[in-house]
C-alpha cells in the first residue's frame, strides 16, 4: 500500500485532478468504527493505487472541502475512489475493506 497522509487542499487536489487511481480515506482518531474499518482496509487492501489519508480531526477544513468538492456527503469513516477530478465510487462506515476496493477496480468504470 502507498499510504500518503494529506494536510492540505493542495496537496489532494494534486492528486484528486491527476489522471491516476486514487483512493482518499477519511479518518477520525475518535471513532471506533473508523479505527475498526481502517484496521480491515489495510489487512484486505491488494490494489497497488495510492491511498490518500486524511485525519478529519486535525484536518477538518481538508475533510469539508473534499465533501464539497466531490460532491459525497462527508460521513466518517469514508473511501472515495476517484481518477481524473471525477469520483469513481464511495463507500462509508463497514462498508469500507480490501474486498470493495478490489471489485471497484474490477469493474473498471471509466470516467
Amino acid at each position: 500500500m502507498t499510504k500518503v497522509d494529506v494536510h492540505s487542499i493542495e496537496d489532494w487536489v494534486k492528486y484528486f485532478e491527476s489522471n491516476e487511481t486514487i483512493a482518499t480515506y477519511k479518518h477520525s482518531t475518535r471513532c471506533g468504527v473508523s479505527s475498526m474499518a481502517w484496521s480491515r482496509l489495510e489487512r484486505g487492501w491488494k490494489s497497488d493505487m495510492t491511498l490518500l489519508f486524511v485525519d478529519l480531526i486535525r484536518h477538518r477544513e481538508l475533510s469539508d472541502y473534499i465533501a464539497q468538492r466531490t460532491g459525497v456527503r462527508h460521513e466518517s469513516p469514508q473511501l472515495i475512489i476517484s481518477r481524473g477530478g471525477n469520483v469513481i465510487d464511495h463507500a462509508s462506515h463497514m462498508e469500507i475493506s480490501g474486498h470493495w476496493v478490489e471489485s471497484v477496480e474490477n469493474n473498471k468504470i471509466e470516467v
